[in-house]
This record gives C-alpha cells, sequence and structure tokens, in this order.
C-alpha cells in the first residue's frame, strides 16, 4: 500500500500516513495554499511552511531516512 494517496475531493491535498505516539494509525494531510505548504495534523492543527522553510523540511527528513546512525 503506498505511503500516500491523492483525496479525491483536491488535486492539491496529500494524506500522508503515520503512526501516533500510541503506535495507532494516523494520518496528516498536506497541501498548497496561497503560495505556501500546509500540513494539517490529526488533531486539526495547521503548521504553514513557505516555501524556503517547505525545502529545509524536506531536507531534514530526506537525511534522517538516507542517512545511517551515527555514534552519540
Amino acid at each position: 500500500m503506498p505511503s500516500f494517496r491523492r483525496r479525491a475531493a483536491s488535486g492539491h491535498n496529500l494524506e500522508v500516513r503515520c503512526r501516533d505516539s500510541k503506535g495507532r494509525n494516523q494520518s496528516l494531510t498536506v497541501r498548497h495554499e496561497d503560495g505556501e505548504i500546509v500540513l494539517t495534523t490529526p488533531s486539526g492543527e495547521q503548521l504553514s511552511f513557505a516555501p524556503l522553510q517547505a525545502g529545509r523540511l524536506r531536507a531534514a527528513l530526506r537525511d534522517l531516512v538516507v542517512l545511517p546512525d551515527s555514534p552519540s
């Protein structure tokens, strides 16, 4: 099953499946609005990212996934 899917209601919304701290299935909604990326959490809180901030978030997520664990 894919880790994200487009919502039928809008071509600009993506639903990203994830888990909460208790291991329950959840999802984040990601959309493009007025030149920003908006993430909506399961509780309804919205986080807005300007293009540069969205790029930094992307890089941080990529680094966490791609880079091997380094000793502390």
